[in-house]
This record gives structure tokens, C-alpha cells and sequence, in this order.
């Protein structure tokens, strides 16, 4: 009997922890510009992103994501010092992710969006047309095929960026 218990366990796969779950982000991230300014939804994209972090530490897209949820966050004080602050901590993590998969469309686009929304005062713009070229090429090539919603996201948020 004994052998068979074993048999079962070799063939049976074993519950493990979930696969980083790139799709779930994107869709977080769209939901969170949706409704941008609303504390709660915010706080929740970070708050989901950090626990997307503590399961998948060694990927950078998932810090990348947690970033994004960061820097976001940042525009909720209405402390400017405690904005910058914010802003400070969270820059490194997302430049690191992309340091990390410099060519990743999805990273990109985050570091877009930031760029585009923070204050030019703060001196963060300048990977814009980099990155705009990059994202611009990465729709042509199909790379969110597999999120049509989010694909669609990026296009329409690229075509509110142009003059």
C-alpha cells in the first residue's frame, strides 16, 4: 500500500504557489488610472502589488507594477513634501525593474505614464520619447495581443499623448 501512496504523490501535481500573474497587474494598473485620485483604489493597487511582490520577488515586472502603485500613490498627500518623498521612494524600484528587462514594453509604459503625469519640475521626463518609440513599436509587433483590454489601453493612451 505503502508504494502506491508514493505512485499517487508523483503523479498528482502539488499544490504550489501561484505564477506571477502579469495579466492581473495589467488590469490593477488600468482600474487604478481609471479612478486615479481615489485614495482607496490606490492604496488598493499598492496594497495588492506589494503582496504580488512578496510572491514573486525576484520578478521584475511585478516590482515594476508595485512601483507604478507607488508613484501613483504619490499624487494622494496634499503635502508636496510628503509627495516628493513618495515620488523619491519609488522612482529607484522602477528604474531598477527596468534596468533589470530594459526592452519590456510593459515597463515602459509605466515609466510613460509617470513621466507624463508628474510635475516637470520634478525633472522625470526624460526617457519619454524612448519609451514612446518603444511602446509604439511593441503595438505594431502585437506584444499585449494576449490583453486586448489593456492593448486597447495602451493605444488610447498613446494617442491622447499625441499633439
Amino acid at each position: 500500500m505503502m508504494g502506491w501512496g508514493w505512485l499517487l504523490l508523483m503523479v498528482l501535481p502539488i499544490a504550489g504557489p501561484e505564477p506571477c500573474d502579469l495579466q492581473g497587474y495589467r488590469q490593477a494598473y488600468r482600474e487604478a488610472c481609471g479612478d486615479f485620485k481615489n485614495r482607496d483604489v490606490v492604496e488598493g493597487f499598492l496594497a495588492d502589488m506589494i503582496a504580488a511582490v512578496a510572491d514573486c520577488p525576484e520578478e521584475p515586472i511585478a516590482a515594476g507594477y508595485q512601483a507604478a502603485a507607488g508613484l501613483m500613490s504619490a499624487g494622494l498627500p496634499w503635502n508636496p513634501m510628503e509627495a516628493l518623498q513618495r515620488f523619491n521612494e519609488w522612482t529607484p524600484v522602477l528604474e531598477a525593474s527596468i534596468e533589470a528587462v530594459p526592452d519590456n514594453p510593459d515597463l515602459r509604459f509605466l515609466r510613460l505614464g509617470v513621466q507624463t503625469n508628474v510635475p516637470a519640475i520634478v525633472g522625470y521626463r526624460g526617457e519619454i520619447e524612448g519609451d514612446l518609440a518603444l511602446i509604439q513599436a511593441a503595438l505594431r509587433e502585437g506584444h499585449w495581443q494576449d490583453a486586448p483590454a489593456f492593448e486597447a489601453f495602451v493605444g488610447q493612451t498613446l494617442s491622447e499623448l499625441q499633439p
